[in-house]
């Protein structure tokens, strides 16, 4: 095995375990704060690595329309459209369909992804990010950029995706098409894991050099 898969296999234990802890326990707190104070609240990120990040983006997703995967679900020999779906990489975010290309290096995107300080944009007192705080990323008229990022993080597991369009089963179709198209995706992300594991990767390379 080569040393860059024993830390791609580090990072995923890593991010296992901060998935497995319960999501019940009560969210309570004494004088501490819950998220540290931020000793750089003046981090300037870097239009180009924006850039690169937006770009690709868009050479490995695919926004495709819901109609045109319903014509391809007819055509196919799939019975159900969630199998579907899963087999051909698509995530429906109910106006449209995300489809990932598999083919692209995870370590490149993850290099990518450890220029932004995703700690920053979180919520306050949540490890989440709002859609609304990745779309300011990418400027105006770049909405759908923010949400293939989104998607395409949540496929190679550097954060878990929140959908409610398809995680919320047993509410209206109507009323999940509307919380969607009110922009409430959000991302759950475990605190530094993205920067430890970058801490790591150049901590290998360093001692391989």
């Amino acid at each position: 095995m080569e040393t860059i898969d024993y830390i791609t296999q580090f990072c995923d234990d890593l991010l296992e375990n901060e998935n497995n802890i319960s999501p019940k326990t009560n969210l309570t707190h004494d004088s501490k704060s819950i998220i540290p104070e931020r000793e750089h609240d003046d981090v300037n990120i870097q239009k180009q690595d924006i850039e690169n990040l937006s770009h690709f983006v868009q050479i490995w997703t695919d926004v495709i329309e819901c109609s045109d995967v319903l014509t391809q679900f007819n055509e196919s020999n799939f019975e159900n459209i969630y199998l579907f779906e899963t087999e051909n990489h698509l995530y429906n975010l109910g106006f449209f369909y995300i489809h990932i290309n598999t083919k692209l290096s995870p370590m490149e995107f993850f290099g990518l992804l450890s220029k932004i300080p995703w700690e920053l944009l979180r919520s306050p007192g949540l490890n989440q990010i709002p859609f609304v705080s990745i779309a300011q990323l990418f400027g105006e008229k770049s909405e759908k950029i923010g949400i293939q990022l989104m998607v395409l993080g949540d496929f190679y597991k550097f954060w878990i995706l929140i959908n409610p369009y398809c995680q919320m089963t047993r509410t209206h179709e109507i009323t999940r098409l509307l919380l969607s198209g009110m922009g409430t995706l959000t991302i759950l992300i475990s605190p530094g894991f993205i920067k430890d594991c970058k801490c790591l990767i150049d901590s290998v390379e360093f001692e391989s050099k």
